[in-house]
């Protein structure tokens, strides 16, 4: 589960992708290799990257793709710069 939080208004926001809600602020994120997504972000930078597979959890299968994808965070929205297919072996 995550949310970003804005530490100066404390706006709660989704992250890209996000797969629906549980309860109030609970977002399920798409799965990658059998687990969560991959994620990696800098406090000090607008841009945010994840490796995904954005297939509904329950219904995800070994043949389905996984990407890299490239996000920046633009006045209160997701931009996506970058989606990549990822090879089989990095699934």
């Amino acid at each position: 589960m995550m949310v970003f939080v804005d530490a100066h208004t404390g706006k709660i926001d989704n992250p890209p992708l996000a797969m629906g809600r549980l309860g109030n602020q609970r977002i399920g994120l798409p799965m990658f290799r059998g687990g969560i997504a991959e994620v990696e972000y800098r406090l000090t930078s607008r841009l945010f990257k994840m490796k995904a597979c954005p297939a509904e959890p329950s219904r995800l299968s070994l043949d389905d793709p996984c990407y890299s994808y490239d996000f920046r965070w633009d006045d209160g929205h997701w931009t996506l710069l970058r989606r990549q297919r990822l090879p089989a072996q990095e699934q």
